[in-house]
């Protein structure tokens, strides 16, 4: 059983609380976990292999020639290039059989694993939960990938992966070519990954990737299984989400736990750092 995540220096504390809950709450005493790692330090990777005694922590350093393959794909300041690692995961597993679970490092296990990863898949690559946004957004979506309005969209956060279905269909290689082309994107990964999987997609349970809107009572979020916190994220000293508590808790079993959550200022110092990159890149690309 291999469960995965990814993260860069900037989202390293919420990848450390992730693995934290897949040790705690995921009940896979068996599980590896790996962590595609884009650029972290040394005491990074120590930070997160505490988070998890008792299981096995590895790492894929996403440099060299994987670096290279992502250098002309999209990054902003709100996400790096390490989010592309879920189109490279299951060709990063020479040898593995079975099934991959991906989790975005916002993300939070608050229960059982073993029934999502018993999940019959019926033949399909992967199975994802359909994108919680309303009709229109989703319709807007489609209509950018050149699809029906009603096309089913999945979010990309959780992804339950048949490794040898993804390799037999050339699914990485396929998402890269995509990325690569002349459509627009607007979540250029995810995109890519409802556009080759169109047909080779198996909803599964929303409790597996759960989200919900700022309104709703902490209690709302008790229904999931893996919790996804969208919009800011809760690192944040600043962060509003309702089931914040559920991270703080989490945070307390980690190396995190008494240090300070990251400030405005400190989110305006990551932002302008990576600003600063993205500029290099551009020139350097002249």
């Amino acid at each position: 059983m291999i469960i995965a995540c990814a993260t860069d220096r900037n989202y390293v504390e919420l990848a450390g609380v992730l693995i934290s809950s897949i040790a705690c709450n995921g009940n896979v005493p068996d599980a590896r976990i790996v962590v595609c790692d884009y650029d972290l330090r040394d005491g990074d990777r120590r930070d997160l292999e505490a988070c998890a005694p008792g299981h096995r922590v590895s790492f894929i350093r996403l440099d060299g020639d994987l670096r290279r393959q992502m250098a002309d794909l999209p990054q902003t300041t709100h996400w790096s290039r390490a989010m592309y690692s879920r189109l490279l995961l299951p060709d990063l597993l020479p040898g593995e059989e079975g099934r991959v679970l991906y989790l975005d490092s916002d993300m939070l296990v608050l229960g059982d694993l073993g029934p999502l990863f018993g999940t019959p898949l019926d033949g399909k690559v992967l199975g994802a939960v359909p994108d919680a946004a309303g009709p229109e957004h989703i319709a807007r979506m489609n209509a950018n990938l050149g699809r029906p309005a009603d096309t089913p969209y999945f979010n990309s956060g959780a992804l339950l992966i048949d490794i040898a279905a993804w390799k037999n269909l050339g699914a990485g290689g396929a998402c890269m070519r995509f990325l690569q082309g002349p459509a627009p994107k607007l979540y250029p990964d995810q995109d890519a990954l409802n556009t080759v999987l169109e047909r080779e997609w198996l909803p599964i349970d929303r409790c597996w990737n759960f989200t919900g809107g700022m309104n709703e009572q902490s209690a709302y979020f008790e229904q999931a299984r893996i919790l996804h916190f969208i919009g800011r994220k809760p690192h944040m000293a600043s962060c509003p989400h309702p089931a914040r508590d559920l991270y703080l808790r989490q945070r307390q079993l980690t190396p995190w736990a008494d240090r300070p959550l990251l400030s405005n200022a400190g989110r305006a110092v990551q932002k302008a750092r990576r600003w600063a990159s993205l500029a290099l890149e551009r020139v350097g690309g002249r």
